[in-house]
């Protein structure tokens, strides 16, 4: 481990240390009416089970609440704190932010993320083509602030900075990796809620950057679009969701930059198989909410990538489909947490949710 990245490592820990004392503060100073609570407060345990990282155990915290009394048209601000330990030995520690200010016309998103993920991939253009296991030691710190444009538009920059140590297992090759980079977005947000929209959608476009001009050891550039849809039945118990998305980078990405078949885009895959310099995916999720603190949702989807490092992964569709269990922790707001279970080619995965999927 390098001098940069523990010093980081160290800067990061006393950061979390830190926002659970702040938190801590903010929850003394909470109110007792359920209705009319300045802060509300959750805590709840994670647990999660993957083929890669094996069971997965945790706590997160998080409140919600207004930055200003008097902002009422501004959706409600999140923050929170998660630690999450592994069965095989890696970690997560953070915290997590989303502000709205000013009447909704800024947008400010902050977090920080340090752990070691002991994951593998696949190679098959070797003697014996199988899995080969490695372990990246990642820090993440990221500020993004958008204003409005005009109407439902928002566009604004961020800040990126990235520490991955990566060790590959059998091999004396070793990636110590500092990236410095920023990144532009543009919004188009009609949705009728931010936590849980039942009509309306959602348009992204981001450009993520780190340039040799930053200190990188070369130019990277991602470039990463988005549309979400929600359609509404029944009053609201009834919600079918579709999501399409593509990813790629300008030119061939590094190990840590590539894009990964799983979580958000697809569901069904966790051993880290199809790994590349693209993807691209559509979804559609089917929520039904049964009760006012429950619901079950059911999705089917289906992604691709390009640039492999295995050529026969590349061009091929893989699907997923599954389903899942929501609870509403933030009753107000419609926030939900659960659990999802889906099944991909040769492959399935556990998720816990924080929040909806999309």
């Amino acid at each position: 481990m390098n001098y940069h990245f523990a010093k980081f490592r160290l800067t990061s820990i006393c950061f979390f240390g830190f926002s659970i004392m702040l938190c801590q503060q903010i929850l003394g100073q909470k109110e007792t009416s359920d209705n009319d609570k300045k802060i509300t407060a959750k805590v709840f345990p994670y647990i999660n089970y993957s083929r890669t990282l094996e069971l997965q155990m945790g706590v997160v915290g998080s409140m919600m609440y207004r930055l200003s009394e008097k902002d009422t048209i501004s959706p409600k601000s999140m923050s929170g704190v998660m630690g999450i330990y592994t069965t095989n030995d890696s970690y997560l520690v953070g915290t997590f932010h989303r502000w709205f200010l000013k009447e909704n016309d800024w947008r400010l998103t902050f977090y920080l993320m340090n752990g070691t993920q002991r994951a593998q991939i696949y190679v098959s253009e070797v003697e014996q083509p199988g899995f080969a296991d490695y372990a990246s030691n990642i820090t993440v710190i990221n500020l993004t602030a958008l204003r409005r444009i005009k109407n439902k538009w928002y566009g604004g920059l961020g800040f990126i900075y990235n520490i991955t140590d990566t060790e590959f297992e059998d091999s004396e090759e070793k990636n110590e990796n500092n990236y410095l980079g920023f990144l532009v977005q543009s919004s188009i947000d009609k949705r009728n809620q931010i936590y849980y929209p039942t009509n309306g959608s959602l348009t992204n476009i981001q450009w993520n950057s780190f340039p040799t001009a930053l200190g990188n050891d070369e130019d990277i550039n991602i470039i990463s679009l988005s549309y979400n849809k929600f359609f509404d039945f029944s009053n609201n118990k009834n919600v079918l969701a579709f999501r399409g998305h593509a990813e790629f980078g300008l030119g061939a990405l590094n190990f840590e930059r590539q894009v990964v078949i799983g979580g958000k885009d697809i569901r069904g895959y966790s051993d880290g198989k199809y790994r590349g310099d693209a993807i691209f995916a559509l979804q559609g999720e089917y929520r039904l909410n049964f009760n006012k603190n429950m619901g079950l949702v059911g999705f089917l989807g289906a992604a691709t990538i390009f640039g492999s490092i295995n050529d026969e992964f590349n061009g091929k569709l893989y699907p997923g489909i599954g389903a899942g269990y929501r609870y509403t922790v933030f009753k107000e707001d419609h926030f939900n947490i659960g659990l999802d279970g889906a099944i991909g080619k040769d492959d399935w995965g556990l998720y816990f949710r924080i929040g909806e999927s999309f």
